[in-house]
């Protein structure tokens, strides 16, 4: 194929050679359109899926959509084990007094279902919520847990 509109016309949708003339698409660039570009050109849904069939057929695929890199680095097993053990999901109702809050747990992932008492401050945009001290099974020693949470501007 030397042009678009022999392209085109070998697709059996010749319709859209203007369309494509107008816009500057040659057969060079075949490989980088991608199923949004061909919806803002108007080409109809069933052309397109023809089109990104035929750009593949032609060893040119669409390029891939754009992967977004980690955010932090991959956990380790021993760290990703370690954080499925101390991980608490849950989800329900709250009440609030003065400066403390008590979770009414409805559902949790790992089936705690009693109240949860926290401390709870907020200063500025920030929100922070805070566990009374416990003895911690992995430290082995007393801490205090900590959520900080900023407000969205």
């Amino acid at each position: 194929m030397s042009t678009i509109a022999e392209w085109l016309a070998s697709l059996g949708m010749a319709e859209y050679t203007e369309r494509f003339a107008e816009n500057g698409i040659e057969i060079d660039v075949l490989s980088e359109l991608t199923d949004q570009d061909l919806e803002k050109l108007g080409v109809l849904l069933g052309h397109r899926r023809r089109m990104l069939k035929a750009i593949r057929e032609l060893g040119q695929p669409p390029p891939a959509a754009p992967r977004v890199a980690a955010a932090t680095p991959k956990a380790t097993d021993a760290e990703a084990a370690q954080l499925y053990k101390t991980m608490l999901t849950y989800a329900g109702r709250y009440t609030l007094e003065g400066d403390k809050i008590t979770h009414h747990v409805d559902i949790s992932w790992n089936q705690f279902n009693a109240d949860l008492r926290r401390f709870v401050e907020v200063k500025n945009n920030q929100l922070t919520i805070k566990t009374p001290p416990f003895m911690s099974p992995f430290l082995n020693k007393q801490i205090v847990a900590t959520v900080v949470l900023e407000r969205a501007e």
